[in-house]
């Protein structure tokens, strides 16, 4: 028997055998794609994923023990959807020490953050203290910073307005301005 022809003849075989496997491998691919369904693509849109925000260097006075101070105010519109969305609110302010040199009183401040409310609570999960003094001998600090953060779950349709509010803890303590503050609203659509 010959060898080259042998050779040649498994060689062949070889080929052919690895190019039937390769065309039963990509009809394999095939049918198993054209059997799968259609891949989805969501898009966010921003009247459902949103944010918003406000900032100002105006100042506002803080001189009242019952009203509180509206520092900022932030609109969001969900008016038409029929869901419900979680929405994260973050603020903060530059607070000034107005009390005098030597001053004795405790001047406590509270900040608070609200949703469709002109008034705060005294002692909530995003209500803020801070305590500012000019003590005698004493290089107390000009200004304080003070922030919180809140979240407002199932934010029903419609329009809504978050506030950042400030007010005196008591009517004896010395009225204050807060020279700047920012406010961001970010807002997510409720995934069922």
């Amino acid at each position: 028997m010959n060898t080259g022809l042998n050779k040649l003849t498994t060689l062949w075989l070889a080929v052919l055998t690895v190019l039937l496997l390769a065309s039963l491998g990509m009809n394999a691919a095939w049918v198993q794609a054209a059997n799968d369904p259609p891949v989805k693509m969501y898009t966010a849109r921003v009247a459902h994923d949103a944010g918003w925000g406000d900032a100002t260097t105006n100042n506002k006075s803080v001189d009242s023990a019952v009203n509180w101070t509206v520092l900022l105010s932030v609109p969001v519109n969900f008016t038409g959807t029929r869901h419900v969305h979680h929405c994260a609110v973050t603020a903060s302010s530059d607070v000034q020490n107005s009390d005098g040199e030597g001053g004795a009183s405790q001047n406590r401040y509270l900040f608070d953050m609200t949703m469709d409310n002109l008034s705060g609570a005294n002692d909530g999960s995003s209500t803020r203290t801070v305590e500012l003094n000019d003590s005698s001998g004493v290089d107390d600090p000009n200004v304080m910073q003070v922030g919180s953060t809140r979240m407002f779950g199932s934010v029903s349709a419609g329009a809504h307005t978050f506030r950042w509010l400030a007010k005196k803890e008591a009517a004896g303590v010395t009225n204050t301005n807060v020279l700047d503050s920012s406010m961001i609203v970010i807002c997510v659509k409720e995934r069922l």
